[in-house]
């Protein structure tokens, strides 16, 4: 939707180079440990289930908007507990 203005949007486009070469090869590498958090009702991320990682810790926070995800205090601390 916004990939004629910005960059970033562009390259997240389904099926473009830049996901082609991100997704290409181990999807997880190296000894650290991946974590992936999605909303079941992001109007912008669909399918919300391609944030998947193999390899990954694959979490949803239940249906929370797109903005919601970086607002919602319960999905500050569902993150923060990942990270201690």
């Amino acid at each position: 939707m916004c990939a004629w203005l910005y960059t970033s949007c562009a390259e997240m486009v389904p099926g473009g180079d830049f996901l082609t070469a991100l997704n290409a090869g181990d999807e997880t590498p190296g000894d650290i440990g991946y974590f992936t958090f999605r909303s079941t009702c992001d109007e912008y991320i669909n399918p919300d289930d391609s944030t998947a990682l193999e390899g990954a810790v694959n979490a949803t926070s239940g249906c929370r908007t797109h903005s919601d995800m970086n607002d919602d205090f319960e999905v500050y601390e569902q993150v923060r507990a990942v990270l201690n």
